[in-house]
């Protein structure tokens, strides 16, 4: 900005300089900073202060399950798992701006449950019928088990079991699931 006297005689002129900046911006994103766990649903919004007008948010480094919406708002389920780390920004209506970086811990979910249902007697050439239920899985499964009578099998994929079994005796076997995240649970029949 210069200023300038318009006097005519013995007038002087000068500059005066007007240093115009940002403000501090804070960001605060703890709805998506810390520990959560597969399957977890994020709801909340990051906030900001100290802009100016309506500010705008974004973010980079989510999950592609959880997103931000413009006004702050975060929501997603949670379908995968690892450690992200995010940028969550602000900018307000001057072009000023804020940003937070945050860390999204994700582990595998603690709810997953396996019912072999294996618990049978059955005379040794008789076919097994039945099948291993899993819960809480992300995605695909995949259903393995060890410790089966010789002839039984169980079907990676669905979970069914098939055969007869050849050698007499009792048989405690593991039956494992794994979903897309390799998060699993294991049961034994007894």
């Amino acid at each position: 900005v210069e200023i300038i006297n318009p006097a005519p005689v013995g007038g002087s002129s000068g500059q005066i300089f007007l240093d115009v900046s940002c403000p501090n911006i804070l960001v605060d994103a703890s709805v998506v900073n810390g520990n959560f766990s597969a399957g977890q649903i994020v709801s909340g919004m990051a906030t900001e202060t100290g802009s100016t007008g309506d500010p705008v948010f974004s973010s980079s480094g989510l999950p592609s399950s959880v997103n931000m919406a413009a006004n702050g708002a975060a929501g997603g389920s949670i379908d995968t798992i690892g450690v992200f780390n995010l940028m969550i920004s602000v900018l307000d209506q001057y072009g000023c701006s804020g940003a937070s970086f945050t860390t999204m811990n994700i582990t595998c979910q603690t709810d997953i449950t396996i019912k072999p249902n294996l618990n049978m007697t059955i005379p040794a050439g008789s076919p097994v019928n039945g099948n291993a239920v899993a819960r809480n899985c992300i995605g695909s499964k995949t259903y393995s088990a060890t410790g089966l009578p010789t002839g039984v099998t169980i079907d990676s994929n669905t979970g069914n079991y098939s055969g007869s079994p050849t050698v007499t005796g009792t048989y405690f076997p593991n039956v494992k699931v794994t979903d897309k995240n390799g998060c699993f649970a294991v049961d034994i029949d007894t």
